[in-house]
């Protein structure tokens, strides 16, 4: 199986999300063992959104990114690809948003 990339953009701080970053690794690989996830934090920092999506979109491999929050979602929109969709999935609602 190839290795499949995937790049994590925490809006929050890291010591906020330590306990997510297990879950959410141990439940992809659950699924597929050859998951590589790079974290990013912008520890809080909202003007580091667009940097580190633009960080973690210009890695070849990584073909999504996971973020939580409006505005990081929005800054990972602006740094893919335009010919993909970015989407969100929003937990409390429990519904997909796409297309933004």
């Amino acid at each position: 199986m190839p290795q499949i990339e995937i790049g994590f953009l925490c809006a929050a701080t890291n010591a906020a999300w330590t306990k997510y970053y297990g879950a959410f690794e141990s439940a992809l690989k659950r699924t597929n063992p050859n998951v590589h996830i790079t974290y990013v934090s912008v520890e809080a920092d909202s003007k580091g959104y667009d940097g580190a999506a633009r960080y973690l979109a210009g890695i070849k491999d990584i073909k999504v990114i996971v973020t939580a929050g409006t505005e990081a979602a929005l800054a990972c929109k602006r740094a893919a690809d335009p010919t993909k969709t970015a989407s969100s999935l929003r937990q409390l609602e429990t519904r997909l948003v796409a297309g933004w």
